[in-house]
């Protein structure tokens, strides 16, 4: 990648440098790992911070601490200010250790820049026919009318409940907020067309119901399938879109599975958590989704598109230790 390929080039010509030129002096080798931290995600025009921690190299004790970043190197510094330019992309950092007559050491991390606005970071996602703003937190969020109901096209991020992806707040707008399936509805199943659980929604609108489910299903496979209780073949294509994460495909190529987006309902990845909000899997595999529906008092209904298959499935799942996003619906005017 280009940016790497600068830090590498850099890295080499400082390297080379310091060996110096007589090609046959032997070099000792340094005590201990360069250690510092750098977040896996940051938004585009981030300031941050990058400071060296724990106790680093310990022999020699007074290496030199250089690094590089998007192609400028900061020399015999144990911190450096990072400026994440205005582009979705991944940034490497290198920092490395010098000292005469030792072999230097190095370590390199990544950053993923992301633009948190719609069809930003996510793109390729069609926009809905209308926005609704919420009001608890002044989030928007795209919708269209499907069947009887309309439908938020990107998934809920309202953080009264639930966790954000890998626990970083950053994650909110670009997967969505992961919920139990008691977290989403307040514990209340439901039933009927439009007749969901208020839940984590905003006012005047739901959790999905089974039957609301049904409905979707009904509108994009003109009256095919109208049963939530069933497998829906063929349309996790119509429901899902070639999503890009940056410049990365989100779903793993499969020529089983197409993704046509056809209602513009913008399913993509973001998998699951597990264990209470302790574990995140899934994301690149599955796009889940939870109903209102509830199987017994342990477990809930939910339903789920798979990057290698091109129907949309029904399971259930434990109503506490599994999470997953929500859409939220509302009967259409």
């Amino acid at each position: 990648m280009k940016k790497i390929g600068w830090a590498l080039l850099s890295l080499a010509m400082l390297f080379l440098s310091s060996c110096g030129e007589d090609d046959d002096k032997s070099y000792n080798y340094m005590e201990g790992e360069i250690e510092y931290s750098l977040q896996d995600y940051c938004i585009v025009g981030d300031t941050l911070e990058v400071a060296l921690e724990g106790e680093g190299i310990t022999k020699p004790a007074d290496v030199e601490y250089n690094w590089i970043f998007d192609g400028d190197t900061t020399l015999n510094a144990k911190s450096i200010r990072l400026v994440i330019p205005d582009s979705a992309a991944v940034y490497w950092v290198t920092c490395f250790a010098r000292y005469e007559g030792y072999l230097q050491e190095t370590n390199t991390q990544s950053i993923q820049a992301l633009d948190t606005v719609f069809n930003g970071s996510v793109h390729e996602l069609m926009p809905g026919t209308a926005v609704f703003l919420d009001e608890r937190d002044h989030r928007s969020y795209q919708y269209r009318t499907i069947g009887n109901l309309d439908w938020f096209v990107e998934n809920l991020a309202y953080e009264g409940a639930g966790v954000a992806y890998s626990n970083n707040e950053l994650m909110n707008r670009i997967y969505g907020r992961y919920y139990s399936w008691n977290d989403a509805t307040g514990g209340q199943a439901g039933s009927g067309l439009g007749n969901g659980p208020q839940g984590v929604c905003p006012e005047g609108w739901s959790v999905p119901t089974a039957e609301d489910w049904a409905d979707l299903a009904s509108a994009i496979s003109e009256g095919a399938v109208s049963d939530f209780f069933v497998n829906w073949p063929a349309l996790g294509g119509l429901l899902s879109v070639e999503a890009y994460e940056n410049a990365e495909r989100m779903w793993p190529y499969s020529p089983d599975h197409k993704h046509y987006n056809a209602y513009g309902w913008n399913a993509f990845p973001a998998g699951n958590t597990t264990d209470t909000y302790h574990r995140f899997e899934n994301v690149n595999k599955y796009g889940m989704w939870w109903s209102a529906a509830e199987r017994d008092e342990q477990m809930a209904y939910y339903r789920y598109i798979y990057y290698n298959y091109a129907d949309c499935q029904f399971h259930f799942a434990g109503k506490q230790d599994f999470g997953m996003t929500v859409r939220c619906v509302r009967i259409a005017e």
